[in-house]
């Protein structure tokens, strides 16, 4: 069962973007083209975000599919924190230049127009 590319985070900052690209290229169906810079923007930016030796034990899902729909999350980042209590992140990356808010708690105004904020989509 499919469930997204897993791998330590240590792995993945050190795996090269076109590398991690192909490998969801073979995890996400219907894949093209936009996405696909889409992947290689994000993945570089999340490699430069999450490289610190505090984080390399965590694991990291990209394009965690969420069971019973065909819903993806973008990233997914679970162990344990310094403090030893378990840790769960949930990412949704967006490509945008700028953003403010939008008329309701629910949408954000971005350079590509008016779209639901990453975090009420997180919370759905």
């Amino acid at each position: 069962m499919d469930t997204g590319l897993k791998m330590r985070v240590r792995e993945f900052i050190e795996t090269p973007s076109r590398l991690i690209v192909n490998k969801l290229e073979n995890i996400v169906q219907d894949v093209n083209t936009p996405q696909i810079n889409a992947w290689l923007t994000s993945i570089q930016l999340l490699q430069d975000l999450l490289d610190h030796p505090n984080l390399y034990n965590l694991t990291l899902i990209l394009e965690y599919k969420i069971p019973a729909t065909n819903e993806r999350i973008d990233f997914v980042l679970i162990g344990k924190g310094i403090n030893g209590e378990p840790l769960a992140i949930i990412g949704e990356l967006k490509g945008w230049q700028h953003a403010e808010p939008g008329t309701t708690n629910y949408t954000v105004r971005s350079d590509i127009g008016k779209v639901i904020h990453p975090a009420y989509q997180v919370m759905n």
